[in-house]
């Protein structure tokens, strides 16, 4: 899963650096977060207490994950509206 993360975040930020809008930095910043749950989840069988911290920062990549979906959603009424 961190592998194909990578790739995804590699992409997302490619893309931020063209388009350098408000809601594709929060994709990126929330696919960034995920990636560094999954490299907590790697190292779990360390101390069991990873897997606790990996869950939580997993919890803030989903959360802000939905905030950029409803930027996203917020955006698209914009512009048709316009």
């Amino acid at each position: 899963a961190f592998i194909l993360l990578y790739f995804i975040v590699s992409r997302l930020y490619c893309n931020c650096r063209m388009t350098r809008d408000l809601p594709a930095r929060w994709l990126l910043v929330s696919f960034v977060t995920i990636g560094l749950s999954e490299l907590f989840f790697i190292f779990e069988r360390l101390a069991p207490i990873l897997y606790v911290v990996a869950e939580g920062i997993q919890l803030v990549g989903y959360v802000s994950l939905l905030i950029a979906f409803l930027m996203v959603l917020s955006y698209g009424k914009k512009k048709i509206k316009s």
